[in-house]
Order: structure tokens, then C-alpha cells, then sequence
């Protein structure tokens, strides 16, 4: 199941998302098909429920909320955007929106990773970063910028994306 294989990408990149789904009324027989296929919760629809008539949705449907429970995205089933997490293009649609979901409300401080480099203005400089500082760590190039302040600050959107603890090393390069 493709939305178990995308919680699961999350989680290794140690993002937290909550994912339910909820099973149209008309396929309650093979709720059991899916729960045993899935560790997110599923929820069963019912006529007298009508949770896809009351968020005027249909089967298929995605709703991402932010983490203060505010619509973010939504995907109608053959929308514009391409949603089905069996093509590459879905999977990446529906990871992305998720990925962007936080950061539409609010942006606060410990989600953002941000480098300080006390340099002088006019000078090239290379940031690299590793995940770890052990003795595994593997210094990566982030990003070369030209300065145009001896102080300037460089935010790390992909560490506050994916909200990863990094470490950085600034480099002056010749």
C-alpha cells in the first residue's frame, strides 16, 4: 500500500505526520483488507456518517490538514493534480503537500535551521553539513554564496523541511 510506504518514508526521515483514512461506506467488506495492510488508522464511513458527503469529498480523496488542524491541500480524485500514489508524480504531489503543510500557518523558531556566517562582505564561502558528528560523520556541501555583509544568515530550508537536526561547517573558499 503506497500510503504506508509514504508514512513510513516520513518516519525514517524522522518527520512526524498523522495519517488516517476513512473507508467509503460502500466498501465496508473489505475494511479488513486494509487494516491488515496498514499501522495508520482507518474509519469507516457509513450512511448515517457520511463523513465524504459532509467534506463534500469522494473515494480517493485527500485532505491534508497543518499541525493546528487547518486545511492545507486538498486532492479531489481526478483533480487537476496528479494524486494517485501508485505514479511517481502522485506520490510526489501528496509527499510534497504534506512536507509544505506546516509551514503555511506558522513558522516559528524551532523550525528553522539557520547557519550565521561572521565573514567579510565580498567573500565566497562554502557550507557543508552533516547529520551526524560522530565518527560517521560525512561533511556534505550545502550551498557556496558570496556574502554582501560581514554577518549574514543562511536558512537551511531542507533541514527545516524535513525538520532534521544538521551541522554545519563554514568554509572560506579561496
Amino acid at each position: 500500500m503506497n500510503l504506508e510506504k509514504l508514512k513510513l518514508e516520513f518516519e525514517a526521515n524522522r518527520v512526524k505526520v498523522n495519517i488516517i483514512t476513512i473507508n467509503i461506506a460502500s466498501a465496508q467488506s473489505s475494511q479488513h483488507e486494509f487494516t491488515s495492510r496498514c499501522s495508520f488508522p482507518l474509519f469507516q464511513d457509513t450512511d448515517l456518517e457520511n463523513a465524504f458527503g459532509q467534506h463534500q469529498g469522494s473515494k480517493d480523496d485527500y485532505y491534508i490538514y497543518n499541525e493546528r488542524g487547518e486545511l492545507s491541500d486538498f486532492f479531489p480524485f481526478k483533480g487537476d493534480r496528479e494524486s494517485n500514489l501508485a505514479s511517481p508524480e502522485g506520490y510526489a504531489n501528496i509527499k510534497q503537500a504534506i512536507l509544505d503543510a506546516p509551514f503555511q500557518s506558522r513558522l516559528s523558531v524551532d523550525t528553522v535551521a539557520a547557519v550565521k556566517i561572521d565573514g567579510i562582505a565580498g567573500r565566497t564561502y562554502r557550507i557543508n553539513f552533516s547529520d551526524d558528528l560522530g565518527d560517521n560523520k560525512k561533511w556534505k556541501l550545502l550551498n557556496t554564496i558570496t556574502i554582501d555583509s560581514d554577518q549574514f544568515i543562511y536558512v537551511d530550508l531542507e533541514a527545516t523541511r524535513l525538520r532534521k537536526r544538521r551541522f554545519y561547517q563554514i568554509e572560506e573558499v579561496p
